[in-house]
C-alpha cells in the first residue's frame, strides 16, 4: 500500500532530495523540546526571563470585543478582515486554568494563526510581561497541542527552501498514513547507501543499546521518551550519516582491477625508469619533489587497478612537467594519452609544452571542439569539447589527466573513462569535495611544495579609497620592465550592459577600465576577455608577453593558460565576488619566473563585508599555500555531495537535515574492512518486516 501524497507534500520531498515520500523519516529534527511539564497557570512562569511552553485557551475578551483583531501598519484601526495583505499584527486573548486573562501579541506572520476560534486550547512558547496592571505574552510561537505531556522534535528545513514546519507535515503525513511502511522504506533506504546490514551498521556506529534496531532509532528521533533519547538517537544518527558518506567515498573512488590496465613494464627499461630520464632530460634542474610526484604517477600506471589520483601542487611548483613526464614516457610505451583542461588557452599552453619539449619523441594533437582525432596514438590535448571528440571516434585513453580540475565539470572526465583508464586529476586549489575525497582509501595523492624558482608574493586587501597604492605600484612595474594585471570580473558598461549572468551593474568593467589606463598609460594596454576571438585572445597576450603593452586589463580567463613571466602587480577588482581557489589561480599569475610580486585585492568598502566574505580574504592575505587553502576552503565551505552533483557545501548523505562537516567525517571515521557489496550487504531487506513502532502512540 502507498502512502497518498498531494503537490505540496511532493514538492517537499523533492526539495528535501528525498527519492520518494516513504522515506520521510530520514529527516531528522534539529533538536527536541520537552514538553512534558507545561504551565498551564501564568502564575507558575511569573518573571521567566526566555520563552516557556505554556498551554492556554482562547477566550472572549472582559470588553466583549473579538479575541483577534487584525491592524494595518501604521493604524491602531481594526479591520473587518484580520488576515488582510496589509495585516500587520494580531491581538488574542488568551487566559489560563485558573481563569486569568492575558494579551497575546502576534507580528509579522500571522496567517498561521488563521483558524484560531474561542475555546481553542493552544500549546505555545512565550514569555510573560508586565505592563502595569496588563499582562502580555511575548515572543510568541504557537506549537502542536498533540505533543503536551511529549518531548517535541523540532525540524528546521533548509533556509529558502522548505520551512520546519513543512517537515514537521510531511513526517507526520507518513505516520498517519502508514507506519510499518514509512518504517521499511527508511531503513532500506539507511542500509543501502551503507552497503550493511542494519545489525552491521549499528554496530559499526556504536549505537547505544536502547537502539536495537533501526525501528527503535527513528522512534528516538521523531517521539524520544526523554529528550536525553533524543540527544542519543540524533548522535546516532550522524555517525550512521558519517558511516554513508564513508561508504558513498569509497564506492567513488574505488577502482577495480582490469588486465588492460597496467602501462609498460617495472625494473629496468620500465615506465618508471623511463619517466625519470625524461624529467632529467629537461633544461631545468627539477625539484626533489617533482622526481616523486613523477615516480608515484610511473608507479601507479603500472598496477593492474587503474589510478585514481590527485597531483597537488601550489601555482608555480612545476605540476606540468611532474605529470607530462609519465604521460610521454606512458605513450612511448604504446598507451593512448588524453589531457583535458578548462580553457582553450590553457589546452593551447600545454600543446605547446609538449611539442616543445617533447616534439620528437612523441606525437602532438590539439583537439579542438567539433573537431577529428586524426592519430589516435598521439597525446590528445583540448578541453571539455573533447569528449564529444572522443566519444564520436570511439576513442578511450589508458591515461586521462584533467588539469586544473577544480574548474572542469565533475562529469566531464567520466565521459572519457574506461574500466581500465588511470586517472590524474591536477590542481593548485582542489575543490572540497576532491579534498575529502582524498581523506579516504582509493585516492592515490601525490603533492609538489617545492618551488623550482625562489618568489615572494605580498598579498594586500584594500577598498577603492586606497587606489592611489596601486597605481603608485603599477607605475613602479612598468618603469622597471615588469608586466601589470587588472583583474576585473565583468566585461561591458557599467550601466549593465555585457554577457547575461555577469556581477551585478555599477561594477567596472573591462573595457571601461580599459580606457582610463589608456589615458594614463597610453599605447601600453591590451584587454583580455572572455568574448574576445581566440585569435585576438592570442595576439593579445603575445603582446603582453613580448612587453609592447605591459598592462593588461583582463577578465577571469586570466586565471588559467597564462603564462607570462614579469607580471610583478595584480590588482582584483571586486574581490569579494571571487572564491578562495579563483583568488589564488589568479594570484599565481605573479612573478612566475621568480622575484617578488604584489596581490591586492580590492572591494567597494572593507567595512561593508559579511564576516564570512572578510575572513575568506584575509585567509588569503595570510596562506599563500593553495594546499592549505584548499583545505581551509573545505572546512569553511564542506566537502559537498560525494554521490551527488555539489562540490561544496554540507553534505546530508542518507539522513536529510543532518549537516555533516568534514570534522564531523575525520571525528567519526569507521574502518570498513568488508568490501562494498549492496546486493549482499542488505541483507535480503525486502523480505524484512518491521512491526508497528511506538511512535506517537
Amino acid at each position: 500500500m502507498a502512502i497518498l501524497s498531494n503537490p505540496t507534500l511532493d514538492r517537499t520531498v523533492s526539495r528535501l532530495g528525498l527519492r520518494r515520500l516513504e522515506e520521510a523519516l530520514l529527516c531528522a529534527p534539529a533538536r527536541h523540546q520537552d514538553f512534558r511539564r507545561v504551565a498551564q497557570q501564568f502564575a507558575e512562569v511569573a518573571g521567566a526571563e526566555r520563552p516557556v511552553p505554556m498551554l492556554v485557551r482562547v477566550g472572549e475578551r472582559e470588553d466583549g470585543r473579538e479575541p483577534i483583531l487584525g491592524f494595518a501598519p501604521g493604524s491602531k484601526v481594526p479591520l473587518k478582515s484580520p488576515f488582510g495583505k496589509s495585516t500587520a499584527r494580531l491581538d488574542i486573548s488568551v487566559a489560563d486554568a485558573a481563569g486569568v486573562q492575558a494579551s497575546m501579541g502576534i507580528f509579522g506572520a500571522v496567517w498561521g494563526w488563521k483558524d484560531i476560534q474561542v475555546g481553542d486550547s493552544l500549546l505555545i512558547m512565550a514569555r510573560p510581561v508586565r505592563f502595569g496592571s496588563m499582562l502580555c505574552l511575548d515572543n510568541v510561537e504557537q506549537l502542536d497541542t498533540r505533543y503536551v505531556g511529549k518531548v517535541m522534535p523540532i525540524y528546521l528545513g533548509i533556509p529558502g527552501r522548505v520551512a520546519g514546519n513543512a517537515v514537521n507535515a510531511l513526517v507526520g503525513h507518513v505516520l498517519d498514513q502508514d507506519v510499518d511502511l514509512a518504517l521499511r522504506s527508511a531503513a532500506e533506504a539507511i542500509c543501502e547507501a551503507c552497503g550493511l546490514p542494519e545489525e552491521k551498521i549499528l554496530e559499526a556506529c556504536e549505537a547505544p543499546d536502547q537502539f536495537a534496531d533501526l525501528e527503535d532509532l527513528f522512534a528516538g528521533l521523531h517521539a524520544p521518551a526523554t529528550p536525553e533519547e533524543g540527544t542519543a538517537a540524533l548522535t546516532t544518527a550522524k555517525r550512521i550519516a558519517c558511516l554513508a558518506i564513508q561508504a558513498a567515498a569509497l564506492r567513488q573512488n574505488a577502482r577495480a582491477p582490469h588486465p588492460d590496465a597496467p602501462i609498460g613494464g617495472s625494473g629496468e627499461g620500465g615506465i618508471v625508469e623511463r619517466a625519470a630520464k625524461i624529467l632529467r632530460s629537461q633544461p631545468e634542474k627539477p625539484t626533489g619533489d617533482q622526481e616523486r610526484a613523477t615516480a608515484g604517477i610511473a608507479a601507479a600506471l603500472q598496477n593492474s587497478t587503474p589510478m585514481n589520483g590527485l597531483l597537488c601542487g601550489d601555482v608555480g611548483t612545476g605540476k606540468t612537467l611532474a605529470y607530462l613526464a609519465p604521460a610521454v614516457a606512458a605513450n612511448q610505451l604504446g598507451a593512448r594519452v588524453a589531457i583535458v583542461a578548462p580553457t582553450f588557452l590553457l589546452a593551447d599552453q600545454i600543446a605547446r609544452n609538449l611539442v616543445r619539449r617533447f616534439g620528437d619523441a612523441v606525437a602532438v594533437q590539439r583537439v579542438e571542439a567539433g573537431g577529428k582525432i586524426v592519430d589516435p596514438q598521439a597525446i590528445l590535448v583540448g578541453t571539455a569539447g573533447m569528449t564529444t571528440v572522443a566519444a564520436k571516434a570511439k576513442y578511450t585513453p589508458n591515461l586521462l589527466i584533467a588539469d586544473e580540475q577544480h574548474k572542469l565539470d565533475t562529469t566531464t572526465r567520466e565521459r572519457m573513462v574506461a574500466p581500465w583508464t588511470h586517472v590524474l586529476d591536477v590542481s593548485a586549489t582542489p575543490i572540497p569535495r576532491t579534498m575529502a575525497l582524498s581523506l579516504f582509501p582509493g585516492v592515490q595523492v601525490f603533492t609538489i611544495g617545492e618551488q623550482p624558482v625562489e618568489k615572494s608574493i605580498q598579498t594586500r586587501l584594500i577598498d577603492v579609497g586606497q587606489r592611489k597604492m596601486t597605481v603608485g605600484a603599477i607605475q613602479a612595474a612598468v618603469a622597471a620592465g615588469k608586466r601589470a594585471a587588472i583583474l576585473i570580473p565583468r566585461v561591458g558598461s557599467a550601466s549593465g550592459e555585457g554577457k547575461e549572468g555577469d556581477i551585478v551593474a555599477n561594477r567596472s568593467s573591462v573595457l571601461k577600465a580599459a580606457e582610463q589606463f589608456e589615458k594614463a598609460f597610453p599605447g601600453k594596454v591590451a584587454t583580455l576577455y572572455g568574448e574576445m576571438s581566440d585569435e585576438e585572445k592570442r595576439v593579445a597576450i603575445e603582446s603582453v608577453a613580448n612587453g609592447r603593452t605591459p598592462i593588461v586589463i583582463a577578465s577571469t580567463v586570466f586565471e588559467t593558460g597564462i603564462d607570462t613571466p614579469d607580471v610583478a602587480v595584480m590588482v582584483i577588482r571586486d574581490a569579494d565576488y571571487f572564491g578562495m581557489s579563483q583568488l589564488h589561480q589568479m594570484r599565481g599569475r605573479l612573478a612566475r619566473a621568480g622575484g617578488s610580486g604584489e596581490c591586492f585585492l580590492m572591494v567597494e568598502d572593507l567595512a561593508g563585508l559579511s564576516v564570512e566574505t572578510r575572513g575568506r580574504l584575509d585567509a588569503l592575505t595570510r596562506i599563500s599555500n593553495g594546499f592549505e587553502l584548499a583545505a581551509h576552503d573545505m572546512v569553511s565551505r564542506g566537502t559537498g555531495e560525494f554521490e551527488g552533483t555539489a562540490q561544496s557545501g554540507s553534505t546530508t548523505s542518507v539522513f536529510k537535515l543532518i549537516p555533516i562537516r568534514p570534522r564531523d567525517l575525520l571525528e567519526n571515521r569507521i574502518d570498513l574492512t568488508v568490501a562494498i557489496d549492496q546486493a549482499e550487504a542488505r541483507d535480503d531487506m525486502a523480505n524484512k518486516r518491521f512491526s508497528q513502532s511506538r511512535l506517537f502512540n
